[in-house]
């Protein structure tokens, strides 16, 4: 378990900043529904969670 914990620290992350996930015009989603994806650079076929929280979207 440790050395999982210590090459997850090592690994070099790249960050993509506001990701529009939901686009339907409405001036809510085009400000809050965003996401930023941080992933480990060079690496292939790592896990990725998804974890939305939050109000819910009133249409």
């Amino acid at each position: 378990m440790l050395c999982m914990t210590i090459c997850a620290w090592a690994a070099n992350y790249k960050t993509i900043s506001n990701i529009a996930y939901h686009t339907d015009g409405n001036d809510y989603a085009k400000e809050r529904c965003m996401l930023d994806f941080y992933y480990p650079e060079g690496e292939k076929d790592f896990p990725v969670v998804v974890w939305f929280h939050g109000e819910e979207l009133k249409r």
